[in-house]
């Protein structure tokens, strides 16, 4: 529809490494499944409205991202401790050269 196709977001990303979100543990997928089910559910108290979709996709497919948990069980974890994103590593926010 808008002539995007993958060869262009990968050319993008490999020219414009400099940039960078407007907090440090976001990346371009809110929901990445390549993060900690901790650090999810912290991204899911702040844009559960984001998550929701990765939770859809995984009723109406019948699977899951991850088959150590699924979007379901992220979304509805009630923390016992308050956890801020400071608390996380570049490696929980989906960085590390994923």
């Amino acid at each position: 529809e808008n002539n995007i196709n993958n060869l262009a977001i990968n050319s993008y990303w490999k020219n414009n490494k400099q940039v960078r979100f407007e907090k440090g543990y976001y990346n371009n997928c809110v929901g990445c499944f390549n993060r900690g089910a901790m650090f999810l559910n912290k991204m899911a108290q702040e844009h559960g409205n984001k998550l929701q979709w990765f939770k859809d996709q995984e009723i109406k497919t019948k699977n899951t991202f991850r088959k150590e948990f699924n979007y379901t069980q992220i979304m509805n974890h009630k923390p016992q401790i308050e956890i801020d994103f400071e608390d996380f590593s570049s490696c929980d926010s989906g960085y590390c050269g994923l």
